[in-house]
């Protein structure tokens, strides 16, 4: 248990949060089974010899049947058992193993009529779905490409998953047969991204999703047919926007290459209408960096960056080697490197934008909150020259201030090898700053404690340098009062004044 300090605009409390440090004690689990009428004791399930584990999923596939999934510390693994109801017994089933980490996922479910299993795993280098017959695996889906989620299941053998068979920035709705003799039928709209639920028998789905040019829309797909009844589909002429419907700009998408020379990394640029030939503009260039967040997607993007790119702003997003569905290769790069190669790769995506006709080059902007926030302030101390002004919201900057299972995963355990931490911590290179920055953070962070930008306050004081800070009293992770979110970026444009169009 931490203690954590909460300051507000008229108190300060302390309070205690179940939040482990990296390399410090995790809570011990148990698990037990208990009779819903009270005749008979609880049975205790058993987790198997080490007590210092993650007790990851436990799913009922049916009324008599449970599983559980295990996770050990280092998270390099993920073991399926079965539970003897009577006595708390459990089987191993099958395991997802990596010499790195394995994510955790929700694609689990029983196949009709089977004691077999559909389950994900990453062993082909992108996660994808198998049969488990005991503890052998026959592919369902297959190929460069990954599978997000497994939704349902029906009693004919088809399966209802969300994927990205076309594109990486491209989340779609499909099916195919259990026994993955055909490829995946697309049942979502192409050129939008889609989150979709399904029911229990996998006959209906609910599907909202977006395009750069299309607002949110739900739609209701029948999978028996693949046909879709729209439930809401509004256009930009119906929703509050549609006074600036025509002035709405679509970002253009592609691809340049990462700091190994090889690998593509995707980008999306949004550019002022009516910037004349010749004429150069600013950027505002957004960055997030982490494992687990993809960026650059075909959606209905922010509103703050249609605002942006009116006032004369180029908008730019890059989705560095880390972040996901791009295959456990693209994904692992950050293995015990964070900090280290997602840096790299952004600076290749500078270096190609400077090189761009319509770009100022000596007036590039970078923004990132949270790992976006981190990003940014490695991005100013290993590159000081490299960007024209930093706004670094609730930044992590020593990764042991972070929890367990999140840190853990990617960087190891500090209590047995620091090295990574030592060498991700932004707050030794704080006297490299050499470019005007503003830290943004709220006093109640739960997520990312105050503690982070209190310490890289206290380096950039120490090395000399002169830096803004603003402080949001009582605010969490996020400012979420529209008041304060229209202070924090009236804040931001004075910071961008000296730079801006």
């Amino acid at each position: 248990v931490a203690v954590r300090a909460a300051i507000g605009a008229t108190a300060t409390k302390v309070t205690e949060q179940r939040y482990p440090f990296a390399g410090t004690a995790n809570v011990r689990i148990t698990l037990s089974l208990l009779d819903p009428q009270g005749k008979a004791p609880p049975v205790r399930v058993d987790l198997g010899p080490d007590p210092d584990i993650y007790l990851a999923r436990v799913k009922w596939l049916s009324a008599s049947r449970l599983v559980i999934v295990r996770q050990p510390r280092d998270q390099s693994r993920l073991d399926l058992l079965e539970v003897d109801l009577a006595t708390g017994a459990t089987t191993p089933i099958l395991a997802s193993i990596s010499e790195r980490w394995v994510d955790l996922h929700e694609s689990l479910a029983a196949v009709p009529g089977s004691t077999d299993l559909i389950w994900r795993s990453e062993h082909s280098g992108h996660p994808h779905l198998y049969r488990a017959s005991g503890d052998t695996l026959t592919a369902i889906t297959r190929g460069d490409w990954s599978v997000d989620e497994l939704l349902a299941i029906d009693a004919q053998g088809q399966i209802l998953f969300t994927g990205f068979a076309e594109t990486p920035l491209e989340k779609a709705l499909y099916k195919v047969a259990l026994d993955g003799r055909s490829p995946p039928v697309r049942l979502s709209k192409p050129g939008h991204w889609a989150e979709a639920v399904a029911d229990a028998q996998g006959h209906k789905a609910l599907v909202t999703s977006s395009a750069p040019g299309q607002p949110p829309r739900i739609d209701l797909v029948d999978t028996q047919t693949g046909s879709s009844t729209a439930i809401t589909a509004p256009s930009m002429a119906d929703i509050p926007y549609a006074a600036h419907a025509a002035d709405h700009v679509e970002p253009r998408f592609g691809t340049l290459k990462a700091a190994d020379g090889v690998t593509d990394l995707h980008y999306s640029m949004l550019v002022p209408k009516g910037l004349k030939r010749g004429r150069k503009a600013p950027v505002f260039f957004e960055v997030y960096g982490g494992p687990g967040h993809q960026q650059v997607r075909r959606i209905w993007g922010p509103m703050l960056h249609q605002w942006l790119v009116r006032q004369g702003w180029i908008v730019f997003t890059l989705d560095n080697r880390g972040t996901p569905n791009r295959g456990t290769a693209f994904r692992d790069a950050l293995h015990k490197r964070l900090g280290s190669v997602e840096a790299q790769d952004q600076i290749a995506g500078l270096a190609w934008l400077k090189m761009q006709p319509m770009v100022d080059p000596a007036r590039v902007a970078v923004y990132g909150w949270s790992y976006g926030g981190y990003m940014v302030l490695r991005l100013m101390t290993k590159y000081p020259d490299a960007f024209a002004v930093g706004i670094a919201g609730a930044p992590v900057t020593d990764w042991t201030l972070y929890d367990t299972h999140y840190t853990e995963r990617y960087l190891g355990n500090p209590a047995t090898d620091k090295a990574p931490y030592t060498a991700s911590d932004v707050t030794p290179d704080a006297a490299a700053l050499a470019r005007p920055l503003l830290l943004i953070h709220g006093l109640a962070d739960d997520n990312v404690i105050f503690d982070h930008s209190a310490r890289m306050i206290a380096a950039l004081q120490k090395a000399g340098k002169s830096f803004r800070v603003m402080p949001y009293p009582g605010e969490t992770h996020s400012v979420g009062d529209p008041a304060l979110r229209t202070h924090l970026w009236e804040t931001i444009r004075e910071t961008l004044a000296p730079i801006a169009p």
